[in-house]
């Protein structure tokens, strides 16, 4: 695989971003062994990766080290060095936020022809994004995005060694200093926006396989080459922070490394993945459940109070879990959703099973 991995990694003394990092470099190591991986960090952040915490670089191919004053957050920080990342590392790469997992081999990325290419936010059309309306608002002080085609996350970004590549990430940065300076906006894919307009929409879409967030269709996330975790309550539980801790004092053991390969088994399917499925899906979600139940009661915590159901038997389903009837729990629980999720005609638009 020619094209390098890239991931920017700031991280304060309690925060967790390290372990999340250390994830998603393993994932990729794993899954593409031959790969460059190039970890893009800050000065404070490069002497916490001591230890356990250190385990990171056994799994990347190259440090790059940028030294800031310290009156800069951790967020400015990681912004800051994420619309750099065309300045600091030559060759065709591959920008990948930290929290994600490489859940396959992605050499065939050696092939695309765009120069730079992404996923639409929240793996749709924006014209179809739930949070369309809020995202204008946001976006308006810098400009108008409201008749685009895509609003790019900044997640997963495929750039070429071209001089239009290089173009963009110079006004990325360019926008995005202007953005926190003058109208206090933090985030950076309104900058994006904002320098893809300018250039004329040199951001070519590519497969939401890519950049496929958490909540979407689950036929979708079956067939994820990185996935994208979410903040939400039904997060991957490897992201919890009783793994995270875990993570933190051991690094990867044996048994994280079998749930990191099999990802699909630590979350619970969100609403709208239910409403459509057939009933091999829904017999697979309870092999899946159970499995990641039993793995995380047996390594992690046996009372599972970071598991969210979302059920008014939730007690109970914990209760079977404690007692290792898995399959059983998985049963009742994904029958109770089942029951009331089919009765909703309000769940949230989803427009991610098609290729972008």
């Amino acid at each position: 695989m020619k094209t390098k991995l890239v991931y920017v990694l700031t991280c304060s003394p309690n925060d967790d971003y390290i372990e999340q990092a250390l994830i998603a470099v393993w994932s990729a190591r794993y899954h593409n062994p031959d790969v460059h991986i190039v970890l893009l960090t800050d000065n404070l952040t490069d002497g916490l990766l001591t230890g356990k915490r250190g385990e990171v670089l056994n799994y990347i191919s190259e440090k790059i080290v940028i030294s800031f004053d310290n009156d800069k957050n951790m967020h400015y920080r990681s912004r800051w060095l994420k619309t750099k990342v065309r300045e600091f590392v030559r060759g065709n790469i591959l920008f990948v936020d930290c929290d994600t997992i490489c859940c396959r081999s992605i050499e065939e990325i050696d092939e695309f022809t765009c120069e730079v290419g992404a996923v639409g936010d929240n793996n749709t059309l924006f014209k179809e994004d739930l949070y369309k309306d809020d995202t204008v608002r946001m976006v308006s002080p810098l400009c108008d995005i409201s008749n685009e085609d895509y609003y790019y996350s900044s997640g997963v970004i495929y750039c070429k060694d071209t001089k239009k590549a290089y173009e963009l990430f110079a006004l990325w940065h360019q926008f995005w200093l202007e953005g926190v300076t003058q109208f206090g906006i933090k985030f950076d894919q309104p900058s994006l926006a904002k320098a893809n307009i300018e250039l004329n929409h040199l951001i070519t879409p590519i497969d939401g396989v890519y950049n496929c967030v958490l909540y979407t269709q689950n036929v979708f996330l079956q067939q994820a080459a990185i996935l994208h975790v979410s903040k939400f309550p039904q997060t991957s539980y490897l992201f919890k922070p009783k793994v995270i801790r875990i993570l933190r004092e051991q690094g990867i053991v044996t048994w994280l490394a079998q749930l990191i390969t099999k990802c699909h088994t630590t979350y619970l399917p969100y609403d709208y993945h239910l409403k459509k499925a057939t009933t091999r899906q829904r017999f697979q979600w309870i092999q899946d459940i159970a499995y990641g139940a039993r793995m995380y009661g047996k390594h992690v915590d046996s009372s599972f109070d970071e598991w969210s159901f979302g059920v008014a038997i939730e007690s109970l389903i914990k209760h079977l879990f404690a007692f290792h009837m898995y399959r059983i729990g998985a049963f009742l629980w994904l029958q109770w959703k089942f029951m009331n999720v089919r009765k909703k005609n309000d769940l949230l638009p989803n427009v991610c099973a098609k290729v972008l």
